[in-house]
């Protein structure tokens, strides 16, 4: 029972959450009969004691838990000779370098010296009317060239002193650790397995470590007509131990917010005279959508992603590794090609003209929210992010700008206006989209504007449809579009024109 055996028990599969992991081993073992004591090596050293869970077949299970101990790491190499002569090859090769180049600035500094005296004396030559022109020429000129050639010589100089600074600062720093030899931490799990005859038996082992994370990226590839998105998760882990050859899945679910319910705080009613005038105010509200919405076709139900969805769980292809070195580390999690639908829009503000592609996700799992690189025919083109798309839900991409089209937009505010006997105040806004197109070929897009939406019934919002330019479509949240051609070298503006009409005693608007 004192002797303890080793149990090779590999990492099978990781489940990795926002922020932890859990981790599975299992190893096949031949007892003997009797109580045995066997020891897993190799275990993270950050592993939560708590949450080990240990099951047997084909024997009992006496006793569980987790060992740890500190060790020094021991120089078995030799080389501490070694070390020590090429510390004194750095320091004598810093020393002679230094010594060079303070000889050099010496000497350039006597050079810079012998100028300004040599342009002295002539200056004094010259007005006493003695001055040989030309030797005192050739003098400078020598001197101008020692100059220029110790100039260059001293910056090559001190960029071998700073590479010798810091060889002498690496060497000396693996000296002082060898010196004094940092320790590090074992961890393995103590296993006791009472056999009641020599059998075969499996071990299954699993706990849960910090230190692990992953998150979601996807690339997005333009292809014609049609549109290949392919899921990543990026997985970063230092937990002490190298997942290998693993089953690897990824999930959303996230325990860090606990489970408490939220606090609750008294509410009082009170009574109030009604104000004699209505304080409002705008504010820049974002269409919470997710994706586009879907098709009619398609009847299911989106969920969420966080709070209120359901966990999803993905896994990665094949068998996955991921080192214990606290680099993000790819693997793919599937691939879905659809139709796209290609064409450029003008989202006002922005300056730009941009190639949109807009698809309906045709994978059997989520594209989770999060970083999309966009590859065009000849490459990579840019990085965009993604919100949660749900199986069947249509949604968007951009990838880049049509440099052919120049946008340039003013905006004004025209004067208020209140009519005789009425009660109500009108502001118009004039908005104008200036556009120029240098390119050879005629450019179709879509211009999208914006106007607010007035919540209460003391302020209206009107599109003035006469003042603007034809075409315009107004939809329910507020956007306005139209359909716009421009001819090669051509220019146009595309004017927008609303009213807000508010009561006299409306203020903040």
């Amino acid at each position: 029972m004192t002797e303890r055996r080793e149990l090779e028990a590999p990492v099978v599969a990781v489940r990795v959450l926002e922020d932890r992991a859990f981790v599975r081993r299992e190893a096949a073992v031949a007892l003997e009969q009797g109580l045995t004591r066997w020891r897993i090596t190799g275990v993270a050293p950050v592993v939560v004691d708590k949450t080990l869970e240990v099951r047997v077949e084909g024997a009992t299970l006496a006793a569980s838990r987790v060992r740890r101990a500190r060790v020094a790491k021991d120089d078995a190499t030799g080389a501490h000779a070694e070390r020590v002569r090429e510390l004194e090859e750095a320091r004598r090769a810093h020393s002679a370098i230094v010594v060079t180049h303070e000889t050099k600035q010496t000497e350039l500094a006597d050079v810079i010296a012998s100028k300004a005296l040599l342009c002295a004396e002539l200056a004094e030559d010259v007005g006493w009317g003695r001055a040989e022109l030309a030797a005192a020429g050739a003098a400078l000129d020598a001197l101008i060239a020692r100059e220029d050639a110790l100039r260059a010589e001293l910056a090559e100089l001190a960029a071998r002193r700073r590479k010798a600074e810091r060889v002498l600062a690496d060497r000396s720093e693996r000296e002082a650790a060898a010196r004094h030899p940092a320790t590090h931490r074992r961890t393995w799990i103590e296993l006791d397995l009472d056999a009641g005859a020599a059998a075969e038996a499996r071990v299954h082992v699993a706990y849960l470590v910090p230190n692990a994370v992953w998150r979601p990226r996807h690339r997005a590839t333009l292809r014609g007509e049609s549109l290949e998105v392919e899921t990543e998760a990026i997985v970063w882990q230092r937990t002490g131990e190298d997942w290998d050859g693993v089953s690897l899945t990824l999930s959303t679910e996230r325990p860090s917010l606990g489970v408490h319910p939220p606090t609750l705080e008294t509410d009082r009613v009170t009574a109030r005279r009604k104000p004699e005038r209505v304080e409002v105010e705008t504010r820049a509200q974002v269409v919470a959508t997710t994706g586009l919405g879907r098709d009619e076709a398609v009847a299911a139900e989106v969920p969420g992603v966080d709070d209120g969805g359901e966990t999803r769980e993905l896994a990665a292809e094949g068998r996955v590794r991921v080192p214990s070195d606290g680099r993000p580390h790819r693997t793919s999690l599937g691939r879905a090609t659809t139709p796209a639908t290609v064409d450029r829009v003008l989202a006002a503000p922005s300056p730009f003209v941009i190639l949109r592609a807009r698809a309906t996700h045709a994978g059997a799992l989520p594209l989770l929210a999060g970083p999309v690189v966009l590859v065009g025919q000849s490459g990579p083109i840019g990085e965009t992010e993604l919100r949660f798309v749900a199986p069947g839900d249509r949604f968007e991409l951009g990838f880049g700008p049509d440099a052919a089209v120049r946008v340039v937009r003013e905006e004004e505010r025209l004067a208020t206006e209140t009519k005789l006997l009425s009660s109500w105040v009108r502001t118009t806004t004039v908005v104008k989209n200036k556009l120029s197109h240098v390119g050879d070929t005629p450019a179709r897009f879509e211009l999208v504007e914006r106007v607010p939406v007035s919540e209460i019934p003391d302020v209206e919002i009107e599109l003035d449809v006469e003042g603007s330019t034809a075409g315009a479509r107004l939809d329910a949240d507020g956007f306005v579009r139209w359909d716009v051609t421009l001819a090669p070298s051509s220019t146009k503006t595309i004017e927008l024109r609303w009213v807000l009409a508010k009561k006299s005693h409306v203020q903040g608007v």
